[in-house]
Protein backbone atom coordinates (compact mmCIF):
# COMPACT_ATOMS: atom_id res chain seq x y z
CA UNK A 1 0.00 0.00 0.00
CA UNK A 2 2.95 2.56 0.81
CA UNK A 3 5.02 1.78 -2.22
CA UNK A 4 1.95 2.23 -4.69
CA UNK A 5 0.99 5.84 -2.60
CA UNK A 6 4.82 7.20 -3.02
CA UNK A 7 4.34 5.69 -6.50
CA UNK A 8 1.28 7.79 -7.67
CA UNK A 9 2.18 10.75 -5.42
CA UNK A 10 5.66 10.62 -7.46
CA UNK A 11 4.21 10.53 -11.18
CA UNK A 12 1.43 13.01 -10.14
CA UNK A 13 4.18 15.54 -8.90
CA UNK A 14 5.83 14.69 -12.50
CA UNK A 15 2.95 15.11 -14.82
CA UNK A 16 2.20 18.29 -12.64
CA UNK A 17 5.10 19.93 -12.57
CA UNK A 18 6.36 18.92 -16.35
CA UNK A 19 3.01 20.44 -17.13
CA UNK A 20 3.95 24.02 -16.01
CA UNK A 21 7.33 23.74 -17.53
CA UNK A 22 6.36 23.71 -20.91
CA UNK A 23 6.59 20.94 -23.70
CA UNK A 24 10.35 21.38 -24.50
CA UNK A 25 11.53 21.75 -20.95
CA UNK A 26 9.36 18.33 -20.36
CA UNK A 27 10.93 16.93 -23.64
CA UNK A 28 14.34 17.40 -22.40
CA UNK A 29 14.27 15.84 -19.29
CA UNK A 30 12.31 13.30 -20.59
CA UNK A 31 15.25 12.48 -22.96
CA UNK A 32 17.81 12.92 -20.53
CA UNK A 33 16.11 10.46 -17.60
CA UNK A 34 15.33 7.69 -20.85
CA UNK A 35 19.00 8.23 -22.03
CA UNK A 36 20.75 8.37 -18.05
CA UNK A 37 18.73 4.68 -17.35
CA UNK A 38 20.02 3.14 -20.68
CA UNK A 39 23.25 4.07 -19.75
CA UNK A 40 22.71 2.52 -16.38
CA UNK A 41 21.85 -1.03 -17.52
CA UNK A 42 24.40 -1.09 -19.86
CA UNK A 43 26.80 -0.02 -16.65
CA UNK A 44 25.18 -1.74 -13.97
CA UNK A 45 27.00 -5.30 -13.75
CA UNK A 46 30.44 -3.69 -13.97
CA UNK A 47 29.82 -1.25 -11.26
CA UNK A 48 27.71 -3.51 -9.01
CA UNK A 49 30.66 -5.94 -9.52
CA UNK A 50 33.17 -2.98 -8.50
CA UNK A 51 30.92 -2.74 -4.78
CA UNK A 52 30.60 -6.51 -4.56
CA UNK A 53 34.80 -6.48 -5.26
CA UNK A 54 34.71 -3.85 -1.95
CA UNK A 55 33.85 -6.81 0.61
CA UNK A 56 32.21 -4.47 2.87
CA UNK A 57 28.75 -3.10 3.55
CA UNK A 58 28.54 -1.59 0.50
CA UNK A 59 28.36 -5.35 -1.39
CA UNK A 60 25.30 -6.24 0.55
CA UNK A 61 24.00 -3.16 -1.77
CA UNK A 62 25.90 -4.23 -4.65
CA UNK A 63 23.11 -4.23 -7.47
CA UNK A 64 21.19 -1.49 -5.74
CA UNK A 65 24.20 0.74 -5.98
CA UNK A 66 25.48 -0.53 -9.50
CA UNK A 67 21.97 0.28 -10.80
CA UNK A 68 20.88 4.08 -9.11
CA UNK A 69 24.06 5.73 -8.80
CA UNK A 70 25.23 5.78 -12.60
CA UNK A 71 20.93 6.37 -13.45
CA UNK A 72 21.27 9.62 -11.07
CA UNK A 73 24.93 10.20 -12.45
CA UNK A 74 23.67 10.22 -15.90
CA UNK A 75 20.14 12.20 -15.33
CA UNK A 76 21.31 14.93 -13.62
CA UNK A 77 24.59 15.81 -15.08
CA UNK A 78 22.85 15.93 -18.91
CA UNK A 79 20.18 17.98 -17.39
CA UNK A 80 22.32 20.65 -15.50
CA UNK A 81 24.25 20.67 -18.93
CA UNK A 82 20.99 21.07 -21.15
CA UNK A 83 19.94 23.80 -18.64
CA UNK A 84 23.45 25.73 -19.37
CA UNK A 85 23.10 25.75 -22.97
CA UNK A 86 19.78 25.75 -23.48
CA UNK A 87 18.58 27.94 -21.13
CA UNK A 88 15.45 29.15 -22.91
CA UNK A 89 12.45 27.15 -23.42
CA UNK A 90 10.17 26.92 -26.78
CA UNK A 91 6.78 29.00 -26.67
CA UNK A 92 3.80 27.31 -27.57
CA UNK A 93 0.09 27.42 -26.64
CA UNK A 94 -0.59 27.17 -23.01
CA UNK A 95 -2.86 24.09 -23.51
CA UNK A 96 0.14 22.45 -25.49
CA UNK A 97 2.82 22.98 -22.66
CA UNK A 98 0.07 21.10 -20.19
CA UNK A 99 -1.07 18.22 -21.87
CA UNK A 100 2.39 17.50 -23.66
CA UNK A 101 4.08 18.96 -21.06
CA UNK A 102 2.46 16.66 -18.39
CA UNK A 103 2.88 13.65 -20.75
CA UNK A 104 6.49 13.48 -20.69
CA UNK A 105 6.29 13.79 -16.87
CA UNK A 106 4.01 10.98 -17.30
CA UNK A 107 6.59 8.91 -19.01
CA UNK A 108 9.61 10.20 -16.68
CA UNK A 109 8.00 9.35 -13.46
CA UNK A 110 7.24 5.80 -14.75
CA UNK A 111 10.59 5.29 -15.89
CA UNK A 112 12.40 7.03 -12.99
CA UNK A 113 9.90 4.99 -10.29
CA UNK A 114 10.48 1.99 -12.59
CA UNK A 115 14.22 1.46 -12.39
CA UNK A 116 13.97 2.98 -8.57
CA UNK A 117 11.51 -0.09 -7.49
CA UNK A 118 13.78 -2.64 -9.94
CA UNK A 119 17.01 -1.23 -7.82
CA UNK A 120 15.32 -1.69 -4.61
CA UNK A 121 14.15 -4.88 -5.60
CA UNK A 122 18.30 -6.12 -4.88
CA UNK A 123 18.33 -4.81 -1.38
CA UNK A 124 18.62 -7.81 1.38
CA UNK A 125 14.91 -7.25 2.36
CA UNK A 126 12.09 -9.21 3.43
CA UNK A 127 9.78 -10.60 0.46
CA UNK A 128 7.49 -7.30 0.82
CA UNK A 129 8.70 -4.19 -0.07
CA UNK A 130 5.94 -1.44 1.79
CA UNK A 131 3.32 -4.06 1.22
CA UNK A 132 4.54 -4.86 -2.74
CA UNK A 133 4.65 -8.11 -2.91
CA UNK A 134 3.44 -9.64 -6.33
CA UNK A 135 4.85 -13.03 -5.78
CA UNK A 136 4.11 -16.29 -3.46
CA UNK A 137 4.42 -19.95 -3.46
CA UNK A 138 2.28 -21.65 -4.99
CA UNK A 139 1.41 -25.92 -3.92
CA UNK A 140 -1.02 -27.88 -5.92
CA UNK A 141 -0.85 -31.61 -4.42
CA UNK A 142 0.92 -33.85 -6.25
CA UNK A 143 2.97 -31.32 -8.08
CA UNK A 144 6.37 -29.67 -7.65
CA UNK A 145 6.08 -25.74 -5.60
CA UNK A 146 6.27 -22.62 -7.99
CA UNK A 147 6.65 -19.33 -7.62
CA UNK A 148 3.41 -17.64 -9.40
CA UNK A 149 2.39 -14.35 -9.55
CA UNK A 150 -0.74 -13.38 -7.50
CA UNK A 151 0.48 -11.16 -4.39
CA UNK A 152 0.05 -7.50 -4.09
CA UNK A 153 1.00 -5.81 -6.94
CA UNK A 154 1.68 -2.03 -8.02
CA UNK A 155 -1.50 0.03 -9.26
CA UNK A 156 1.11 1.23 -11.98
CA UNK A 157 3.21 -1.56 -12.78
CA UNK A 158 5.77 1.14 -12.87
CA UNK A 159 8.62 -1.88 -12.96
CA UNK A 160 7.13 -4.10 -15.47
CA UNK A 161 6.63 -0.87 -17.46
CA UNK A 162 10.13 0.01 -17.67
CA UNK A 163 12.28 -3.38 -17.81
CA UNK A 164 9.80 -4.44 -21.09
CA UNK A 165 11.06 -0.28 -22.15
CA UNK A 166 14.57 -1.32 -22.03
CA UNK A 167 14.04 -5.09 -23.04
CA UNK A 168 12.50 -3.67 -26.03
CA UNK A 169 15.10 -1.09 -27.03
CA UNK A 170 18.00 -3.45 -26.28
CA UNK A 171 16.31 -5.91 -29.07
CA UNK A 172 15.72 -2.79 -31.75
CA UNK A 173 17.96 -3.46 -34.80
CA UNK A 174 20.63 -0.62 -34.26
CA UNK A 175 20.03 0.15 -30.94
CA UNK A 176 20.78 -3.24 -29.31
CA UNK A 177 23.87 -5.04 -27.94
CA UNK A 178 26.55 -3.81 -25.81
CA UNK A 179 24.12 -4.32 -22.56
CA UNK A 180 25.90 -5.08 -19.35
CA UNK A 181 29.37 -4.47 -20.66
CA UNK A 182 29.25 -7.57 -23.26
CA UNK A 183 27.71 -7.86 -26.64
CA UNK A 184 24.34 -9.67 -25.49
CA UNK A 185 21.41 -7.58 -25.43
CA UNK A 186 19.89 -7.23 -22.04
CA UNK A 187 17.18 -9.01 -23.35
CA UNK A 188 19.06 -12.35 -23.59
CA UNK A 189 20.64 -11.86 -19.98
CA UNK A 190 17.63 -10.93 -18.41
CA UNK A 191 14.14 -11.75 -19.75
CA UNK A 192 12.03 -10.42 -16.95
CA UNK A 193 13.92 -7.97 -14.89
CA UNK A 194 11.26 -6.99 -13.08
CA UNK A 195 10.22 -9.96 -11.75
CA UNK A 196 14.03 -11.28 -11.31
CA UNK A 197 14.30 -8.38 -8.36
CA UNK A 198 11.49 -10.25 -6.40
CA UNK A 199 12.48 -13.86 -6.74
CA UNK A 200 15.57 -13.21 -5.52
CA UNK A 201 14.32 -12.39 -2.34
CA UNK A 202 12.04 -15.20 -1.48
CA UNK A 203 14.05 -16.83 1.13
CA UNK A 204 12.66 -18.34 4.39
CA UNK A 205 15.31 -16.39 6.54
CA UNK A 206 15.83 -12.69 6.21
CA UNK A 207 19.28 -13.25 7.81
CA UNK A 208 20.12 -15.37 4.55
CA UNK A 209 22.42 -13.27 2.02
CA UNK A 210 21.58 -11.97 -1.40
CA UNK A 211 24.51 -11.41 -2.80
CA UNK A 212 27.74 -13.07 -3.69
CA UNK A 213 31.17 -12.07 -5.05
CA UNK A 214 31.65 -13.48 -8.87
CA UNK A 215 35.40 -14.95 -7.64
CA UNK A 216 33.57 -17.17 -4.67
CA UNK A 217 32.11 -19.31 -6.87
CA UNK A 218 32.76 -21.55 -9.80
CA UNK A 219 31.53 -24.21 -11.82
CA UNK A 220 33.64 -27.44 -11.63
CA UNK A 221 31.24 -30.35 -13.71
CA UNK A 222 28.74 -29.90 -16.00
CA UNK A 223 26.82 -32.66 -16.63
CA UNK A 224 23.89 -33.53 -19.14
CA UNK A 225 21.48 -36.59 -20.68
CA UNK A 226 18.45 -36.39 -22.76
CA UNK A 227 15.18 -37.31 -21.57
CA UNK A 228 13.06 -39.81 -20.58
CA UNK A 229 14.42 -41.43 -18.88
CA UNK A 230 12.62 -45.18 -18.66
CA UNK A 231 11.55 -45.75 -15.35
CA UNK A 232 12.34 -49.53 -15.53
CA UNK A 233 15.75 -48.97 -16.57
CA UNK A 234 15.82 -46.84 -13.19
CA UNK A 235 15.23 -49.82 -11.10
CA UNK A 236 17.84 -52.36 -12.69
CA UNK A 237 21.02 -52.82 -11.30
CA UNK A 238 23.84 -51.33 -13.74
CA UNK A 239 27.32 -50.91 -13.91
CA UNK A 240 26.78 -46.79 -13.43
CA UNK A 241 24.69 -47.35 -10.61
CA UNK A 242 20.91 -47.59 -11.66
CA UNK A 243 20.05 -47.92 -7.57
CA UNK A 244 21.51 -44.52 -6.56
CA UNK A 245 18.65 -42.95 -8.84
CA UNK A 246 15.78 -44.91 -8.65
CA UNK A 247 14.36 -43.69 -6.05
CA UNK A 248 13.12 -41.05 -8.87
CA UNK A 249 10.68 -43.56 -9.72
CA UNK A 250 10.14 -44.77 -6.15
CA UNK A 251 11.54 -43.31 -2.78
CA UNK A 252 13.89 -46.58 -2.64
CA UNK A 253 15.02 -48.13 1.36
CA UNK A 254 18.53 -48.55 0.40
CA UNK A 255 18.58 -51.63 2.46
CA UNK A 256 15.94 -53.45 1.49
CA UNK A 257 15.85 -51.71 -2.17
CA UNK A 258 11.84 -52.30 -2.23
CA UNK A 259 9.73 -49.22 -3.53
CA UNK A 260 7.91 -47.13 -0.56
CA UNK A 261 5.58 -44.62 -1.24
CA UNK A 262 6.93 -41.63 -3.02
CA UNK A 263 5.81 -37.89 -2.24
CA UNK A 264 4.46 -35.30 -4.15
CA UNK A 265 7.77 -33.55 -4.81
CA UNK A 266 8.93 -37.16 -6.13
CA UNK A 267 6.44 -37.59 -8.56
CA UNK A 268 6.76 -34.26 -9.81
CA UNK A 269 10.26 -34.81 -10.90
CA UNK A 270 9.28 -38.61 -12.35
CA UNK A 271 7.00 -36.76 -14.49
CA UNK A 272 9.57 -34.25 -15.75
CA UNK A 273 12.12 -37.21 -16.31
CA UNK A 274 9.52 -39.16 -17.95
CA UNK A 275 9.02 -36.46 -20.89
CA UNK A 276 9.76 -36.27 -24.15
CA UNK A 277 12.01 -33.92 -25.59
CA UNK A 278 13.88 -32.43 -22.58
CA UNK A 279 17.16 -32.01 -21.63
CA UNK A 280 18.92 -33.10 -18.42
CA UNK A 281 21.77 -31.13 -16.99
CA UNK A 282 23.35 -30.93 -13.44
CA UNK A 283 25.77 -28.23 -12.61
CA UNK A 284 28.34 -28.96 -9.55
CA UNK A 285 29.45 -25.16 -8.19
CA UNK A 286 31.79 -24.72 -5.35
CA UNK A 287 31.53 -22.01 -2.92
CA UNK A 288 34.24 -20.41 -0.85
CA UNK A 289 33.65 -18.69 2.00
CA UNK A 290 33.25 -15.20 0.83
CA UNK A 291 31.66 -11.99 2.36
CA UNK A 292 29.50 -11.42 1.27
CA UNK A 293 28.42 -14.68 0.39
CA UNK A 294 28.08 -16.31 3.61
CA UNK A 295 25.86 -15.18 5.87
CA UNK A 296 26.95 -13.79 9.31
CA UNK A 297 26.77 -17.20 11.04
CA UNK A 298 28.84 -18.81 9.22
CA UNK A 299 26.76 -20.97 6.65
CA UNK A 300 26.32 -20.19 3.12
CA UNK A 301 22.43 -20.32 2.20
CA UNK A 302 21.36 -21.04 -1.46
CA UNK A 303 17.57 -21.24 -1.09
CA UNK A 304 16.42 -22.30 -4.92
CA UNK A 305 14.53 -18.76 -5.72
CA UNK A 306 18.20 -17.36 -5.66
CA UNK A 307 19.66 -19.96 -8.55
CA UNK A 308 18.25 -20.17 -12.26
CA UNK A 309 19.70 -21.68 -15.61
CA UNK A 310 19.75 -19.34 -18.22
CA UNK A 311 18.86 -20.68 -22.04
CA UNK A 312 19.02 -19.40 -25.48
CA UNK A 313 16.74 -20.10 -28.00
CA UNK A 314 17.18 -18.14 -31.28
CA UNK A 315 15.91 -14.23 -30.01
CA UNK A 316 14.24 -15.52 -27.03
CA UNK A 317 15.93 -16.00 -23.22
CA UNK A 318 14.18 -18.59 -20.97
CA UNK A 319 15.20 -18.48 -17.36
CA UNK A 320 14.05 -22.28 -15.37
CA UNK A 321 14.33 -23.23 -11.57
CA UNK A 322 16.46 -26.75 -10.57
CA UNK A 323 14.74 -29.11 -9.86
CA UNK A 324 16.95 -30.66 -7.62
CA UNK A 325 19.59 -30.49 -5.26
CA UNK A 326 22.59 -31.82 -3.45
CA UNK A 327 25.18 -30.82 -1.17
CA UNK A 328 26.02 -34.27 0.16
CA UNK A 329 27.42 -37.34 -0.59
CA UNK A 330 26.02 -41.35 0.02
CA UNK A 331 29.18 -42.55 2.35
CA UNK A 332 28.21 -45.77 1.61
CA UNK A 333 28.76 -45.41 -2.37
CA UNK A 334 30.39 -41.80 -2.61
CA UNK A 335 28.00 -40.63 -5.34
CA UNK A 336 25.85 -37.25 -4.44
CA UNK A 337 22.05 -37.43 -2.89
CA UNK A 338 19.61 -35.00 -4.33
CA UNK A 339 16.44 -34.10 -2.99
CA UNK A 340 13.22 -32.97 -4.65
CA UNK A 341 13.01 -29.19 -5.19
CA UNK A 342 10.42 -27.28 -2.85
CA UNK A 343 10.89 -23.74 -4.14
CA UNK A 344 10.98 -21.67 -0.67
CA UNK A 345 12.99 -24.50 1.33
CA UNK A 346 16.71 -23.57 2.42
CA UNK A 347 19.75 -25.78 1.27
CA UNK A 348 22.53 -25.12 4.02
CA UNK A 349 25.98 -26.19 4.40
CA UNK A 350 28.72 -24.68 7.08
CA UNK A 351 32.08 -25.30 5.27
CA UNK A 352 34.68 -22.71 4.11
CA UNK A 353 34.75 -24.88 0.98
CA UNK A 354 30.82 -26.15 0.09
CA UNK A 355 29.99 -27.87 -3.31
CA UNK A 356 26.52 -27.83 -4.46
CA UNK A 357 25.08 -29.38 -7.39
CA UNK A 358 21.87 -28.68 -9.27
CA UNK A 359 19.66 -29.94 -12.03
CA UNK A 360 17.67 -28.84 -13.99
CA UNK A 361 15.12 -29.85 -17.00
CA UNK A 362 14.46 -27.71 -19.95
CA UNK A 363 13.31 -28.01 -23.91
CA UNK A 364 16.06 -29.63 -25.70
CA UNK A 365 15.33 -27.02 -28.28
CA UNK A 366 17.10 -24.30 -26.07
CA UNK A 367 20.66 -23.86 -25.12
CA UNK A 368 22.17 -23.40 -21.89
CA UNK A 369 24.22 -20.52 -21.28
CA UNK A 370 24.48 -19.42 -18.04
CA UNK A 371 23.53 -20.55 -14.26
CA UNK A 372 22.57 -17.64 -12.24
CA UNK A 373 23.39 -17.29 -8.91
CA UNK A 374 22.25 -14.23 -6.68
CA UNK A 375 22.07 -12.47 -10.00
CA UNK A 376 25.64 -13.18 -11.24
CA UNK A 377 26.25 -15.09 -14.27
CA UNK A 378 28.63 -18.02 -14.84
CA UNK A 379 28.90 -19.81 -17.90
CA UNK A 380 27.81 -23.13 -18.71
CA UNK A 381 28.88 -23.22 -22.72
CA UNK A 382 33.16 -22.81 -21.46
CA UNK A 383 32.59 -25.94 -18.97
CA UNK A 384 33.34 -29.62 -20.41
CA UNK A 385 30.09 -31.82 -20.46
CA UNK A 386 30.50 -35.03 -19.11
CA UNK A 387 29.52 -38.05 -21.22
CA UNK A 388 25.36 -38.74 -21.16
CA UNK A 389 26.29 -42.62 -19.76
CA UNK A 390 27.92 -41.36 -16.74
CA UNK A 391 24.88 -38.08 -15.97
CA UNK A 392 21.93 -40.07 -14.38
CA UNK A 393 23.84 -41.45 -11.37
CA UNK A 394 26.23 -37.57 -11.49
CA UNK A 395 23.00 -35.83 -12.10
CA UNK A 396 20.43 -37.45 -9.99
CA UNK A 397 22.12 -39.58 -7.53
CA UNK A 398 20.31 -41.51 -4.55
CA UNK A 399 17.06 -39.56 -4.37
CA UNK A 400 16.40 -38.49 -0.75
CA UNK A 401 12.93 -37.67 -0.66
CA UNK A 402 11.01 -34.88 0.87
CA UNK A 403 8.23 -35.66 3.29
CA UNK A 404 4.46 -34.52 2.22
CA UNK A 405 2.65 -32.28 4.72
CA UNK A 406 -0.93 -31.94 4.48
CA UNK A 407 -0.56 -27.93 5.14
CA UNK A 408 1.76 -27.64 2.14
CA UNK A 409 5.21 -27.60 4.45
CA UNK A 410 8.04 -29.41 4.34
CA UNK A 411 8.64 -29.60 7.82
CA UNK A 412 11.56 -31.79 7.93
CA UNK A 413 14.46 -29.47 8.21
CA UNK A 414 17.37 -31.26 10.48
CA UNK A 415 21.04 -30.08 10.10
CA UNK A 416 23.77 -32.24 12.03
CA UNK A 417 27.08 -30.28 11.05
CA UNK A 418 30.56 -30.02 12.43
CA UNK A 419 29.97 -26.07 13.49
CA UNK A 420 30.70 -24.17 16.52
CA UNK A 421 29.01 -20.75 15.56
CA UNK A 422 25.93 -19.40 17.33
CA UNK A 423 23.04 -19.24 15.04
CA UNK A 424 23.22 -15.20 15.10
CA UNK A 425 25.09 -12.35 16.59
CA UNK A 426 25.45 -10.70 19.32
CA UNK A 427 26.95 -7.64 21.04
CA UNK A 428 28.83 -8.48 24.12
CA UNK A 429 28.23 -5.26 25.57
CA UNK A 430 24.77 -5.45 25.53
CA UNK A 431 24.65 -9.19 27.07
CA UNK A 432 26.26 -8.65 30.57
CA UNK A 433 25.00 -12.34 31.82
CA UNK A 434 27.21 -14.42 29.58
CA UNK A 435 30.87 -14.92 29.71
CA UNK A 436 33.50 -14.48 27.32
CA UNK A 437 36.80 -15.03 26.53
CA UNK A 438 39.55 -13.10 23.92
CA UNK A 439 41.59 -15.09 21.73
CA UNK A 440 43.56 -13.21 18.57
CA UNK A 441 41.57 -10.43 18.73
CA UNK A 442 37.85 -12.83 18.40
CA UNK A 443 35.46 -13.56 21.13
CA UNK A 444 34.45 -15.86 21.80
CA UNK A 445 31.24 -17.38 23.80
CA UNK A 446 32.09 -19.89 27.15
CA UNK A 447 28.59 -19.71 29.34
CA UNK A 448 25.71 -18.00 30.38
CA UNK A 449 21.80 -18.42 30.19
CA UNK A 450 20.42 -14.73 28.72
CA UNK A 451 17.68 -13.65 26.06
CA UNK A 452 19.52 -11.19 24.15
CA UNK A 453 19.15 -8.64 21.22
CA UNK A 454 20.15 -10.41 18.00
CA UNK A 455 23.06 -7.99 16.29
CA UNK A 456 23.77 -8.40 12.43
CA UNK A 457 24.93 -5.24 12.24
CA UNK A 458 27.04 -4.67 14.94
CA UNK A 459 30.23 -5.03 12.70
CA UNK A 460 33.69 -6.95 13.13
CA UNK A 461 34.93 -5.18 16.12
CA UNK A 462 35.79 -6.22 19.86
CA UNK A 463 32.06 -6.54 20.80
CA UNK A 464 30.88 -8.91 18.16
CA UNK A 465 30.44 -12.36 19.43
CA UNK A 466 29.25 -15.13 17.50
CA UNK A 467 30.75 -18.35 17.85
CA UNK A 468 31.66 -20.53 20.74
CA UNK A 469 34.82 -21.48 22.81
CA UNK A 470 36.40 -24.84 22.52
CA UNK A 471 39.00 -25.90 24.95
CA UNK A 472 42.64 -28.06 23.48
CA UNK A 473 41.29 -31.61 22.38
CA UNK A 474 37.81 -30.88 22.08
CA UNK A 475 35.25 -30.08 19.16
CA UNK A 476 31.68 -29.44 18.55
CA UNK A 477 28.59 -30.44 16.60
CA UNK A 478 25.66 -28.75 16.11
CA UNK A 479 22.10 -29.56 15.46
CA UNK A 480 19.89 -27.07 13.45
CA UNK A 481 15.83 -27.05 13.07
CA UNK A 482 13.25 -25.22 12.18
CA UNK A 483 9.82 -24.55 14.73
CA UNK A 484 7.80 -27.51 12.98
CA UNK A 485 10.91 -29.94 12.82
CA UNK A 486 11.63 -29.27 16.96
CA UNK A 487 7.86 -30.01 17.42
CA UNK A 488 7.94 -33.07 15.40
CA UNK A 489 10.60 -34.53 16.79
CA UNK A 490 10.81 -32.92 20.68
CA UNK A 491 7.30 -32.71 20.93
CA UNK A 492 5.09 -30.91 23.23
CA UNK A 493 4.63 -29.78 26.85
CA UNK A 494 2.50 -32.26 27.41
CA UNK A 495 4.48 -35.14 25.09
CA UNK A 496 6.46 -37.83 27.16
CA UNK A 497 9.39 -37.08 24.89
CA UNK A 498 9.61 -34.32 27.23
CA UNK A 499 11.24 -37.01 29.40
CA UNK A 500 13.65 -38.22 26.97
CA UNK A 501 17.39 -37.78 27.07
CA UNK A 502 18.89 -36.26 23.52
CA UNK A 503 22.20 -37.53 22.64
CA UNK A 504 24.82 -38.25 20.27
CA UNK A 505 26.01 -41.30 19.86
CA UNK A 506 29.34 -42.18 18.93
CA UNK A 507 30.75 -45.28 16.97
CA UNK A 508 31.54 -47.02 20.39
CA UNK A 509 28.09 -46.49 20.92
CA UNK A 510 28.90 -43.64 24.12
CA UNK A 511 26.33 -41.08 24.75
CA UNK A 512 27.48 -37.69 24.34
CA UNK A 513 24.82 -34.57 26.48
CA UNK A 514 24.48 -31.39 24.96
CA UNK A 515 25.80 -28.72 26.52
CA UNK A 516 23.01 -26.18 25.78
CA UNK A 517 21.01 -24.36 23.11
CA UNK A 518 20.83 -21.35 21.07
CA UNK A 519 17.08 -20.40 19.61
CA UNK A 520 17.33 -17.48 17.37
CA UNK A 521 13.75 -16.05 17.03
CA UNK A 522 12.47 -14.40 14.03
CA UNK A 523 11.58 -10.70 15.76
CA UNK A 524 15.42 -10.32 16.53
CA UNK A 525 16.31 -11.95 19.52
CA UNK A 526 18.69 -15.19 21.02
CA UNK A 527 17.46 -17.27 23.87
CA UNK A 528 20.71 -18.81 25.36
CA UNK A 529 21.28 -21.27 27.69
CA UNK A 530 24.36 -22.77 27.78
CA UNK A 531 26.35 -25.23 30.70
CA UNK A 532 28.98 -27.18 30.19
CA UNK A 533 29.51 -28.13 33.56
CA UNK A 534 25.36 -28.76 33.67
CA UNK A 535 24.89 -30.53 30.63
CA UNK A 536 21.05 -31.11 29.39
CA UNK A 537 19.59 -33.98 30.00
CA UNK A 538 16.37 -34.68 28.67
CA UNK A 539 14.30 -32.39 25.83
CA UNK A 540 12.43 -30.97 28.46
CA UNK A 541 15.06 -28.65 29.51
CA UNK A 542 14.99 -27.41 25.79
CA UNK A 543 12.92 -24.39 25.70
CA UNK A 544 10.64 -25.71 22.64
CA UNK A 545 7.47 -24.84 23.48
CA UNK A 546 8.76 -21.12 23.54
CA UNK A 547 9.23 -20.95 19.72
CA UNK A 548 7.67 -19.63 17.51
CA UNK A 549 7.06 -19.41 13.72
CA UNK A 550 10.04 -18.88 11.77
CA UNK A 551 12.49 -19.63 15.05
CA UNK A 552 15.57 -21.28 14.66
CA UNK A 553 17.09 -24.25 17.69
CA UNK A 554 20.24 -24.98 17.33
CA UNK A 555 21.85 -27.37 20.38
CA UNK A 556 25.56 -27.74 20.76
CA UNK A 557 27.19 -31.08 21.60
CA UNK A 558 30.95 -30.79 23.08
CA UNK A 559 33.24 -33.39 23.16
CA UNK A 560 37.03 -34.65 23.51
CA UNK A 561 38.28 -35.44 19.52
CA UNK A 562 39.31 -37.71 18.14
CA UNK A 563 35.75 -38.72 17.93
CA UNK A 564 33.55 -40.63 14.84
CA UNK A 565 29.89 -39.47 15.24
CA UNK A 566 26.99 -41.80 13.98
CA UNK A 567 23.54 -40.66 15.14
CA UNK A 568 21.58 -38.16 16.92
CA UNK A 569 18.97 -39.97 19.44
CA UNK A 570 16.06 -38.66 21.43
CA UNK A 571 15.17 -41.79 24.01
CA UNK A 572 15.35 -45.16 22.57
CA UNK A 573 14.53 -43.34 18.85
CA UNK A 574 17.08 -42.67 16.39
CA UNK A 575 16.48 -39.23 14.78
CA UNK A 576 19.16 -39.70 11.76
CA UNK A 577 22.21 -41.47 11.02
CA UNK A 578 25.63 -39.98 10.85
CA UNK A 579 28.95 -40.26 9.96
CA UNK A 580 30.89 -37.45 10.94
CA UNK A 581 34.68 -38.31 12.19
CA UNK A 582 36.47 -35.55 13.79
CA UNK A 583 40.13 -35.58 14.06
Amino acid sequence: MLTNILIIIFIGGMVYWWGTQGWFSAFLHMVTVIIGGAIAFALWEPIAYMFLGTKTFLSYQAWTLGLLVPFILFMLVPRLLLDKFVPKNLDFAQIVNQIAGGACGLVTGIVASGITIIAFGFLPLGQSIGGYNPLSVSRTPGARAEIVDGGTGLWIPVDRMTATLYRTVSHAPGLGGGSFNTGTPMAMLHPDLAREAIVHRIRPDVNISTTLTPESVSVTAVYVHDTPIDPSDLRNPSPIGALEYSALVDQIDPDSHEPQQQSAQGKALQQALSEEGLTLMAVETTVANMVPTFDLDGLVRFPPAQVRLLAHEGTEAHLHAPIGISNEINPNTGKRIFSPIVDDTTVAEHNTKATFAWTFAFPKSQEAKYIVIRGVRFSLTEQPIDDPDSMRTKAIGFLEDAKDDPNGQDERILEVAHNNLLPGVLNKVEAQNLKYTERGGTNFLISGKDDVKHSPGVGKNNRVVNIFFLPRQNDIVRVRMSTPSAQIYFGTASSSTRNEPIVLMDDFDQPIEPLGFVILRKKGSLLIHIDPLNPIKKVGDIAVDEMGAGDTLCIYFRFPVPKTIKSLRVGDKELTKLDIVIE
